[in-house]
Parts: C-alpha cells; structure tokens; sequence
C-alpha cells in the first residue's frame, strides 16, 4: 500500500480519492445486478414462449364429428364458406360439414368437424391440390384444400357405387421438419346412435355404446385375464366403423392411431394421431407426414352401406374358404385338457374316446407343450417318439373314423438365428439369451418368412400335418418388450406394429384350408378360420359365454366370416396340482355353451362329453345330429355359399333382417343364421329368458311345435332346459 508525506493511506476510504472510487464500485454493482435480474427475466420469457410455441405445434387440430338427422333442411349458403359436393368449410360455424342429401323429404346428415383453435380456423384457406397433399388418383374428383399452420388437409368428394363418400387427408406439409415438429391430431364421433364395428375387445360388446374403451394404441393384443386390467383391442382388428344409420368410417390401415370408445361415458369414439409408443417417427417415409386418413360414406341403413363397400372391395372379404370339413363336422383340440404335458399316449387315448363317442369330427388340434422347445415346429422325440406314424394312423382309419392332425406353431425362432437378422430382437439382449429361449421373427425379412415356411413345409411333407393354429401373432408381444427394433429389413425404416400381424397372416395363407389363424389386421382375404378363442370358462362379457355372439357378430362385418370361439365350455384357469388337467367347467356352462356353438360356422370341442358322464355324451349326440341333419343343409350352408360370393356374413346381427328396427339395432343376445333363421340362446345360468322377434316379418317357432308369430314384439320367460335345442325361428314371409 502506498502513502503520502502525511502518512494517509491511498485510496483509503477516509480519503477523498477512495470516496470516489468505492461510489464507482457500488454503482457498478448495481448496474451489474440489474443486468443479471434483466438476463433472468429474459431467458424466463424465451422458455414460456419455447414450451407455447411447442405446444402449438402439437396443437390439436380438430376435435369433433357430430352426425345429426336434420329434416326439411334448407340448402346451404356458400356466403360465409367454400362447398365440394356435399361438403363445405364454414367459417362462420367454424366447422366442416358433410351434407348427404337423400331424396325428397328425407332427413339429411351432418358431419361437422369442430375446429379448436380460431387461429386455425382463421389461417385457413384454399389452395392448389397439387399444393396441398395428394390424395387421390381417381382423376376428376371435386377437391379442397386447407392449410393450418403446418398442418394441411385436403376433402375430397367422389360417388361409390351410388353413394356418397369424402375422403379426408391431414398431412404435415412438406417444408415442415417432422423431427422437430410433431402436430397431434383428435377428433371424435360423437356416437348418438348405435355404431358397431372396429374389432375384438376384450370385453366384447354390442353395440360399441355399451363398452368403455380407455384411449390406446391400435394395435392387436394378446387377451390379458387379470380382473383389474381395462378393457383393451385384442387379436383381430379392422378400423372400420358403422352406424345403425349407414354412415361408415373407414381409417387408412397403417397410422399411428390411438382410439378411445365411449371413455368415461362421454358417448365418443376417439381417433389420436401421434408419433407416441408404440409408433416410430420415421421422415424417410411417406407415413411420417401422414397424420389421419379416412373415408367416410353414408346410405340408408347399416346393411346398405356395408354391402356397397363390399361390392366395390372397399371392405375385404375372403377370396377362398377353410376346408368343407371343417365347417361342417366338429373340431377338436388339446388346448382345453392337458397343454403343459401333452404326450403321444394321451393323444391316442384322447382320439380313442373321441372315436368310441360316436361323434362326428374333422381335425384334431395338438397345442401347447408337444414340441422340442418354445421356437420349434417339430415333435419333441421323448413326448412323441412315433409322430409321423400317428398322423398316418388318423389317415388310414376307415372314412368314417379319419381325423386330420394340426399343430400350434408360433412366429418364433431360437436365439441364435438372430445373428442372421431373422428377429426383431436385434438389441443387446440378444446377446445375453441362452440355450432353446426363443426370439420373434422379423416377418420383413424375406429371407427369415422363407426359412420359416420351410420348416413348415418340412412338417407337412414328413409327419403328414395337414394344418397349424397359426398363434401369437399380435403386435404387443412385439412392440412391448423392452430393447426391441421394430425395422422394416426391406427398406430399413419403420415398421408399423400392425405390419407385423398382417405379414404373419401372409404366412399363414400360404397355409389356407386347414388352418386357423390367431390374430389378423387386414388378413380377411385368406381361406383362414379366424381363431377368436380360447374363451374363458364363464358366463361374463369379458371373455366368456356373454361375449360369444358379439364377438361373432363384429367378426363377420370385419369381413372374418369364418370364425372359431374356441372349445365349449371354454378354457378353466384352475388346473389340478395332481393330474396336471384343467378343472371341468360348469355343467351347466358347457351345456349352454352346446346349445349356441352348433349354430356357428365352426364348433371346437376340447373337454369331451365323456369327461362328465353318459348323459352328457348323449345330449352332444343329439345336439350335433340336429346340427348335421337340420341346420347345416337348411341354413349354414346357403349362408357359407352366400358369404363366399358377397363376403355377407353368415352370423348376422338382427339389424340384417330388420335394419330400420331400433330393438333390433341393440340386440346383442341374438343372431341370424343367413337371412332366416334366428337363434336365442340362454346365455344365464336360468332355464328362461326374453326373446324378441324382429319387426317386417313373421316368424315360426321350430322348437315349439311351429307357431308364427308377428315380428316387433318380445316372447317373456321362453323356457329352454339344458337338454334341448337352443330357442331358434325361421323367418317366414313379410308382415
């Protein structure tokens, strides 16, 4: 420190000097405080507006579709909006509307998008088709496109066969960078009336209004049977929506889709499009600018619009049909009895049973535990070291004793064939799996599907398989385990999960005839049975008997026509600590479960009749020789012929025969074989229940003695003991 010749410290404070100085300080400090304060508001105000900004652009674009019946309507002012066909955007309403005039005093119906933003409604405005997003390539159809933001839509209207259609394209435009940009897209139909359609739940029901489906991804899943698990999409899938009134939604297959039904009885069915699990952004794509795609068509009723999408193939139906024997004669599987230590020797003693009952069949199932390992398709050689003999055993019986064998495989393969990126599982978990555990296989390699079908082939050729249940199929056993990449192989981008249940479904209709099929998106076209089973040993909705005919019934307008719902009784989760076998489900159960399956398409049996007593044995017999004398000639047949040629389902639901009927709308404890039998079954542990007979048309009684009566009206405490035919009318003439 240095001082002056009077010793005063310089810069001190006492002197004049550091009084100036420290004043500089200080003033400095505070500036530099109310920079900083300055800086921290600022950087606070860049993050509000980084988090708007971000959810701007995840900002909903629209939210609701309301179908309304509006009588006399006048026509519309194009004042306040732009119109194609039938469509038009009004600004003023903010809403599109679809406008389906029918003829002269009928009622018209809306279909009115509810727009959430005003900034979008207001940034809104006509542009170029070729601008905006190709949607079609039908040549001269009346096209609108609307920009918001950076999301575009284009509605575009065209005729099918007669009737009205618009399809509506949203896309992201092509300037935007998808990676950083990711719009999410709702909308909901607001329901108002009874809607059918979109697939197996697992609580089936019908129609849709009467379930409760929490928003998730579209995917096929396996069914999950713990009690405290929501009600979730199952194995066969189609997004395709109906309602009692003929308007028909009809989404394109491969979006990354998320749908609610009826979610906390909010009376919507809820379509999100987002890139979220289970879905993989991928900008190599074209699917990763298409957000939400679908059709929608309107004619009179339910049945109309149905049967026109299927004339012109908007709607698939199967192109061939399973084996005749299958349909007519009965199933048999080992899925219901003993599937963990299922053997050579209680398959033989299992078909001698079969064969001493007198009853008919057609094919013989093994499931579960018969093969070398989880991933194999062969025999394993210590539970059945005469395979091929047996099979050839079951070919060589007398025709009236001859029984197909079929084999459970699954699209599985062992671990160390991923070296040769034949599996989906191409993480660092592969390299941790030991000994026979399985992995999935990569249906996208065209490689891995031909070393799958040979090993298949091989089967058949060798121990003279006829078939397989073609199981485990579904995405979720895919895209829900941790550390898998889901990769197209051919080109190296994003697989949609659903790809993967459709390209087994490919694999399995190389296989078509005796096969059955355990998951399917977009598969209808291959002579499959859709394997819908096994049911659970109740009398719930939830997988049980309850569930049966709405399952059947949403099948068939999925254009699955073809349908098994597993082996009568159902499958009992209670297994004996001893013999290893199922428990037998409820006498009563089984019996009820009888009298219903021998209306359908395909009836499987596991549990056999002798498994209980004679007298079981004996009702089977006279319920399958009803099924074999009277309703296969008389009505399955006609309606199998039918089905082949219009892709019609042959279980109908009782809208069918009666599509302007509003009881018959809401049915779901009913069903029409073809067009003129009507079945009613006793779904309850009771001997009665209520029947109603459809309005248009008398019906006659065939389990009472022939009795007609009026259609509209309902039959109380129709009684039906466990030993007869289930409850069943033929339709007779137009009232």
């Amino acid at each position: 420190m240095l001082t002056n010749t009077r010793n005063r410290v310089i810069g001190s404070p006492n002197s004049p000097s550091g009084r100036t100085t420290s004043s500089k300080m200080m003033h400095r400090r505070r500036r530099l405080r109310q920079c900083v304060k300055l800086t921290m508001a600022i950087i606070a105000i860049a993050i509000i507006v980084i988090i708007i900004t971000a959810a701007t652009k995840r900002k909903n674009v629209f939210n609701v579709i309301n179908f309304q019946h509006v009588s006399n309507s006048p026509d519309v002012t194009l004042q306040n909006g732009l119109r194609i066909g039938h469509m038009r955007f009004d600004r003023l309403t903010k809403s599109m509307i679809f406008e389906e005039p029918g003829s002269v005093g009928e009622a018209h119906i809306y279909a009115t998008f509810k727009l959430r933003s005003k900034h979008f409604l207001h940034s809104a405005k006509l542009k170029s088709y070729k601008d905006c997003v190709k949607t079609s390539n039908d040549g001269d159809v009346q096209v609108l496109c609307l920009e918001f933001n950076n999301v575009v839509s284009a509605i575009y209207s065209k005729k099918v066969d007669g009737i009205d259609c618009h399809i509506v394209h949203w896309a992201q435009q092509e300037e935007e960078d998808i990676r950083k940009v990711e719009p999410v897209l709702d909308q909901c139909v607001v329901m108002g009336e009874n809607w059918y359609g979109g697939g197996a739940l697992s609580e089936q029901r019908w129609p849709l209004n009467r379930v409760n489906v929490p928003m998730q991804p579209y995917i096929t899943r396996e069914f999950n049977s713990h009690p405290n698990t929501g009600v979730q999409f199952e194995s066969h899938l189609e997004p395709y929506f109906v309602s009692a009134s003929g308007t028909a939604i009809l989404l394109d297959p491969f979006l990354p889709l998320f749908v609610s039904i009826n979610e906390n009885e909010d009376e919507k069915i809820c379509f999100k499009s987002t890139f979220d699990k289970p879905y993989r952004l991928d900008d190599r794509t074209d699917n990763g600018r298409k957000l939400l795609k679908f059709t929608i068509c309107k004619d009179r009723l339910a049945r109309d619009v149905h049967r026109a999408l299927l004339r012109n193939d908007i709607l698939k139906r199967p192109m061939s049909m399973p084996n005749m024997d299958i349909l007519q004669k009965s199933v048999w599987s080992t899925r219901g009895i003993n599937v963990r230590n299922i053997n050579e020797k209680i398959t033989l003693n299992y078909v001698n049973r079969l064969e001493n009952s007198r009853l008919n069949y057609s094919q013989l199932f093994i499931d579960g535990n018969y093969s070398r390992f989880p991933s194999s398709v062969y025999f394993n050689e210590k539970k059945f070291p005469h395979s091929a003999q047996m099979a050839m055993q079951f070919d060589f019986n007398p025709p009236h004793k001859q029984i197909k064998m079929a084999t459970e495989v699954f699209p599985l393969l062992p671990h160390f064939m991923s070296s040769k990126h034949f599996s989906f599982q191409n993480s660092k978990r592969d390299s941790e799996k030991k000994g026979s555990e399985a992995v999935f296989l990569d249906v996208s390699n065209t490689e891995a599907v031909k070393w799958f079908i040979s090993q298949l082939n091989t089967i058949v050729s060798e121990v003279k398989v006829k078939g397989f249940r073609f199981s485990g199929g579904q995405a979720s056993l895919v895209v829900d385990k941790p550390g898998v990449i889901v990769t197209n192989h051919r080109t190296n981008t994003a697989l949609h999960p659903n790809q993967i249940t459709h390209e087994y479904g490919n694999i399995a209709g190389l296989f078509q005839g005796n096969s059955f099929l355990g998951s399917g998106y977009k598969s209808q076209r291959h002579g499959l049975v859709a394997d819908a089973g096994p049911f659970q040993a109740s009398w719930s909705h939830r997988k049980g008997l309850g569930s049966i005919i709405p399952t059947v019934i949403t099948y068939g307008i999925m254009g699955y026509l073809f349908v098994s719902v597993g082996p009568v009784g159902g499958i009992e989760s209670r297994i004996d600590s001893v013999s290893g076998q199922f428990h037998l489900s409820d006498l009563n159960l089984y019996l009820r479960w009888l009298q219903l399956a021998i209306f359908l398409p395909v009836i499987e049996f596991s549990v056999g009749p002798w498994q209980y007593n004679e007298h079981v044995v004996n009702i089977t017999r006279h319920l399958m020789g009803y099924r074999h004398n009277e309703i296969w000639p008389n009505y399955l047949l006609p309606a199998i012929k039918e089905a082949s040629e219009t892709g019609h389902p042959v279980i109908r639901p009782l809208w069918w025969a009666a599509p302007e009927d509003p009881t018959a709308q809401s049915i779901d404890c009913e069903f029409l074989v073809g067009d003129n039998l009507l079945v009613a079954p006793i779904l309850g542990s009771g001997q009665d229940r209520t029947v109603y007979l459809p309005l248009g048309w008398k019906w006659r009684d065939k389990l009472r003695g022939g009795r007609i009566y009026e259609g509209g009206q309902w039959l109380d405490d129709y009684r039906v003991e466990e030993f007869e035919i289930a409850a069943h009318f033929e339709r007779v003439n137009k009232t």
